[in-house]
């Protein structure tokens, strides 16, 4: 598949209604997954949370962040 498709899959799935995987890790060590839904535009990607979730504050915490995004679409 040629990078141009590849891109705008990509493309065609951040454009639309993202739903994704948040990875993050406790102060334990411990594994926290957190799904979400995520906004996309030409600065970057985003998500809305309050503050004082979990994630977000394991997110402040350090580096060690993993995302996953996907459309709804199964087509995609």
């Amino acid at each position: 598949m040629s990078d141009s498709v590849v891109n705008d899959s990509v493309k065609a799935i951040l454009g639309g209604s993202i739903l994704g995987v948040l990875a993050t890790v406790n102060d334990d060590g411990s594994p926290r997954a957190t799904p979400l839904h995520f906004f996309y535009d030409a600065t970057g990607l985003y998500w809305f949370s309050q503050k004082n979730t979990q994630h977000a504050i394991n997110c402040r915490g350090g580096a060690r962040v993993s995302l996953s995004v996907f459309s709804p679409d199964e087509s995609e």
